[in-house]
């Protein structure tokens, strides 16, 4: 179900109560490498609620892991939240290193994401791209991938990106705005 609200296009998901009491555990604070990019991510999802609505905000920036690390530049992330109860499913970050030609995206999904089949990202109708997911602990599951040339532009120019990967044999896919990404980008990459 798609739902229009404040101009802006959402969509409405149903989930499992057992999906949304598993991914309660969501959080953030134990992946080693998470450490040199900041920890900007998401921690809050509730589970009270079973039909509720996903919503992106806005991109934010955060400029101290650039300031403490000359090699790293500052942190743009989103968050993908449901309502009412502002849970937070999908953590989204994009920050580039001096020595890489090109950004990272980072994606910080369930613990119960099916690590086999991955994740797939998807600009719009554009084709789909498969990303493995780097690794998983009892609370968060991590992608992180450098983003290629053709993945770039079509986040520039696009409105929307989707996430997607399983739980069990059920898809779940988030919407990220890219409402702002190309002034986000320009940031991130003048940054370092």
């Amino acid at each position: 179900m798609i739902a229009i609200r404040g101009g802006k296009q959402v969509q409405k998901f149903t989930f499992p109560k057992t999906v949304l009491l598993l991914l309660a555990l969501f959080s953030f604070s134990n992946l080693a490498w998470v450490e040199e990019l900041g920890d900007e991510s998401p921690t809050n999802l509730h589970n009270s609620v079973v039909n509720e609505t996903l919503y992106s905000d806005s991109w934010q920036l955060n400029c101290e892991p650039a300031k403490s690390n000359e090699g790293l530049s500052c942190v743009a992330s989103q968050q993908v939240k449901v309502k009412p109860s502002e849970g937070t499913v999908l953590g989204v970050m994009l920050a580039k290193k001096k020595k890489d030609a090109k950004p990272h995206l980072v994606l910080r999904l369930s613990a119960l994401a099916n690590v086999d089949k991955g994740v797939a990202i998807k600009v719009d109708k554009h084709s789909f791209y498969r990303a493995p997911i780097n690794g998983c602990n009892s609370s968060v599951c991590e992608v992180k991938t450098l983003i290629d040339d053709q993945l770039l532009l079509q986040m520039l120019k696009g409105s929307n990106m989707y996430v997607a990967f399983f739980i069990d044999d059920s898809q779940v896919t988030y919407p990220v705005s890219l409402d702002n990404f190309d002034e986000t980008l320009k940031k991130v990459i003048e940054s370092i």
